[in-house]
């Protein structure tokens, strides 16, 4: 009975760098893209004049939505 041959080397290369990537991608996934970019704390806030009204609040763009929106 003949032997099989053997499988080509490249393709287990392949199957090898595929198992490092998809082991790679899971550690990203669990320790989060951002845990190794952190970036350091500013020192001081930058002061942006008086602050801003936070949530919704209306505009004259959401009037003039809300004008050519009517049926």
């Amino acid at each position: 009975m003949p032997i099989p041959p053997l499988p080509e080397p490249s393709r287990r290369r392949l199957l090898g760098r595929a198992s490092q990537t998809a082991a790679a991608a899971a550690a990203v996934t669990l320790i989060g893209p951002t845990a190794a970019i952190a970036a350091p704390p500013l020192a001081e806030p930058i002061a942006s004049g008086p602050a801003l009204p936070k949530g919704y609040h209306e505009t004259e763009h959401t009037r003039r939505y809300y004008r050519l929106a009517r049926y």
